[in-house]
């Protein structure tokens, strides 16, 4: 294995939320004035998917797990928020979806990515390790997945006045990460229960820890 290869995934995986999350963002002149509304549905239901404050943090808690120090999962935690964002709003300024301004207009989400996406990456590292604390670090991002919905208030249908592919694009996406929260906690229980879930080696940590481990000759 190439040793930057867990690195190119970390930036991989970012580039394609970030991606995904101004595609789905964009809207058609015929659905401002009420048409394609089975489009709009999924479209929005795909977009609250990929624009969900778990989603963001279930990425930098995997890419946090792929690395072999708490230094380098902080890194790989802040690297995949600042590159998912930094690839969204530059995406939406080269095409006619977000003025000039956008990037700096909402520095405040880089700042929270920053701050919120670092410790997320050490539990993801801490998630392979092995004891009590590793285990319950394991639970946290199917926890932030079923907290979602609850959280944001999707698992109600909004009033009648507001067109129906807003309405039910919120119930769906709701329904669909409580799903997927329920899914995962209970899959991450059973392999922990059965003792199925063994914390990986990692022989290509030099790849991810090279930077951190290095000393100065003197």
């Amino acid at each position: 294995m190439p040793e930057s290869a867990d690195w190119k995934k970390v930036l991989l995986l970012s580039v394609l939320l970030g991606t995904a999350s101004l595609v789905l963002n964009i809207s058609f002149q015929e659905e401002i004035e009420g048409g394609w509304q089975t489009y709009s549905g999924f479209r929005k239901t795909g977009a609250k998917l990929v624009n969900s404050g778990s989603l963001w943090a279930a990425l930098a808690f995997y890419c946090g797990s792929l690395t072999a120090t708490p230094r380098a999962g902080a890194l790989a935690g802040v690297l995949s928020a600042q590159c998912a964002l930094g690839t969204h709003y530059t995406l939406g300024i080269l095409t006619p979806v977000y003025n000039h301004s956008a990037m700096l207009a909402n520095i405040e989400w880089f700042i929270a990515g920053a701050v919120l996406c670092c410790p997320l990456g050490v539990l993801g590292w801490l998630s392979q390790q092995r004891g009590a604390l590793p285990l319950l670090a394991r639970l946290v991002p199917a926890a932030c997945v079923i907290a979602d919905p609850i959280a944001t208030q999707r698992l109600s249908i909004a009033p009648a006045e507001i067109p129906w592919s807003e309405r039910y694009s919120d119930l769906l996406s709701g329904l669909l990460l409580l799903i997927a929260g329920l899914t995962w906690l209970s899959y991450t229980i059973y392999q922990t229960a059965t003792g199925k879930r063994r914390a990986p080696e990692h022989p290509h940590a030099a790849s991810l820890t090279r930077w951190s481990s290095r000393r100065p000759r003197r």
